[in-house]
C-alpha cells in the first residue's frame, strides 16, 4: 500500500491485489450415450491483477485485468483457448446528501443472482459498462455488456430500477440483445423476499416477463422458494423448489428468459439445468467439518414444465446429445429429465489459499433416456482446484 499527497492534503491510496486460480475438471458421457465418445478433460487457469484506489473519503475506484487459459482434451482432438479482458475499470463517488454513483466497467449482481449476476465460477464473468446509483434502498443501473461469457463480442443492454422496502426488493428490469431477425426485448418485474425466523431462513422470489423474442411476443413467468434451517452450530439443511414457464405457439413464446443470471449455485452443480421450462427441487445439507473444511451434499430432481419445449442448461442454451438438441416437439417423451447428486466442498489452507473440489452424478430420466434408448448412461463430473489471493 502506498499514498500520494495532493495539494489539499488528500491522499491517493493504492492497494494492489493479485489472484491465481487453477482447476482440473473431468466430464464423462456428456450426451448420456455410452456409445458416443465425448468424454472431456480440461484445465482452466485464471490470473487476475489489479489495484483498488481511494482518494480522500469520497472517491474510490478499481482497475482489474484478467487472463484466462483453458487446456481441453477430447477423444477427437486436443486444443486450448485463451482470453484476456479488463474486467473492471470504474470510479465511485459518495455524493453530497448521501448515495453513491459508480461509473465505468463494473460487475453487477442483484439479489440471488438468478437474473443479474457476474457468473464467477467460469473463467469469463459478465461485466458491464454503465452507471449505477444507490441511495436509501434505491438501486438504479443502465449499461451495455462489455464482457459476455458466451461470446467475444456481444450486443446486450441492461437497465433496472430496484427498491428495497419492508417486504423485500422489487425490481423492474429491461434487457435487450441483438438477434438475426428482430432484437430480443424483455421487460421483467421481479420481487424477492428474505426473512429469518430464528434458525429458519426463508427466501421467496417471483418474476413475470413481457416483450418479444424475435418474431414472437413474450409472456413468461418464474418462481422459487427456499428454506434453510440451522441444525446445531455447524450444520445447515435446506430445500429449494423452483419453476419456470416454457413452450410457444406461432405468435407467442412462454419460455422464461434468464437475462444475465447465474444458476450454478442453485439448480445442481453440473450446470445442466437452467431457470427455463423447468419444475424441480433441490435438497441440501451443509456441514462445517472443521474450521477449515466445509462439505455440502445436494440432491436435485428436474422435470420439464412444458413437454414440447427443450431442456435448457444453466447458460440458457439447449442441452445437446449425440443426435442433436434435447427437445421433442410432440411432447410424447414426457417431462422426466432426471436427478443429480452432488458432493462438493472447500478447504481453507490459510488466509490466502483455498482448495475447492466436487464429484457429481446426473442420472437421466425418461425424457433424456429416450434419445438413446439402447445405450443411455449417467453423466459424471468431477473437479479440483486451487485459488490463491494476495
Amino acid at each position: 500500500m502506498f499514498g500520494i499527497a495532493s495539494p489539499d492534503h488528500a491522499a491517493l491510496v493504492a492497494k494492489p491485489f493479485f489472484e491465481i486460480r487453477s482447476r482440473y475438471e473431468r466430464r464423462t458421457d456428456r450426451d448420456f450415450n455410452e456409445d458416443a465418445q465425448d468424454n472431456r478433460s480440461f484445465v482452466t487457469d485464471r490470473v487476475r491483477i489489479g489495484v483498488d484506489l481511494e482518494y480522500g473519503q469520497n472517491l474510490s475506484g478499481r482497475l482489474q485485468y484478467r487472463y484466462g487459459h483453458e487446456w481441453i482434451w477430447t477423444p477427437q482432438k486436443n486444443h486450448s483457448k485463451e482470453r484476456s479482458d479488463v474486467e473492471e475499470a470504474y470510479v465511485q463517488a459518495k455524493l453530497d446528501g448521501g448515495g453513491t454513483l459508480k461509473a465505468g466497467r463494473q460487475f453487477v449482481s442483484k439479489g440471488a443472482g438468478l437474473l443479474v449476476s457476474t457468473a464467477m465460477f467460469g473463467n469469463v464473468p459478465y461485466s458491464w459498462e454503465g452507471l449505477r446509483y444507490q441511495k436509501d434502498g434505491w438501486d438504479l443501473f443502465a449499461g451495455e455488456c462489455a464482457i459476455d461469457p458466451a461470446a467475444e463480442h456481444s450486443s446486450k443492454w441492461l437497465a433496472f430500477a430496484a427498491k428495497t422496502w419492508e417486504w423485500g426488493e422489487t425490481m423492474l428490469l429491461y434487457h435487450q440483445r441483438e438477434a438475426s431477425v428482430r432484437d430480443v426485448e424483455v421487460w421483467t418485474l421481479d420481487h424477492r423476499y428474505v426473512q429469518s425466523f430464528g434458525d429458519l431462513k426463508v427466501e421467496v422470489e417471483a418474476a413475470v416477463q413481457t416483450g418479444h423474442r424475435e418474431r414472437r411476443d413474450l409472456r413468461a413467468w418464474a418462481a422459487r422458494a427456499r428454506a434453510g434451517k440451522k441444525i446445531g452450530k455447524k450444520t445447515q439443511a435446506y430445500v429449494d423448489a423452483y419453476v419456470a414457464s416454457g413452450g410457444s405457439n406461432q405468435e407467442e413464446s412462454f419460455t422464461f428468459d434468464m437475462v444475465a443470471g447465474s444458476i450454478h449455485n442453485y439448480m445442481g452443480q453440473m450446470d445442466l439445468q437452467g431457470w427455463r421450462n423447468v419444475q424441480g427441487v433441490t435438497f441440501g445439507l451443509s456441514q462445517a467439518v472443521t474450521e477449515r473444511l466445509n462439505l455440502c451434499l445436494e440432491y436435485s430432481r428436474f422435470g420439464l414444465y412444458d413437454a414440447k419445449d427443450a431442456w435448457y442448461n444453466a447458460g440458457g442454451g439447449v442441452n445437446r446429445g449425440s443426435g442433436g438438441p434435447f427437445v421433442d416437439p410432440t411432447g410424447s417423451r414426457g417431462r422426466d429429465v432426471g436427478q443429480e447428486l452432488d458432493l462438493f466442498g472447500t478447504y481453507k489452507v490459510d488466509k490466502n489459499a483455498s482448495v475447492h473440489f466436487g464429484l457429481c452424478v446426473f442420472q437421466p430420466g425418461r425424457f433424456v433416456k429416450s434419445f438413446s434408448p439402447d445405450s443411455h448412461t449417467n453423466q459424471v463430473w468431477g473437479y479440483v482446484g486451487v485459488t490463491w489471493r494476495l
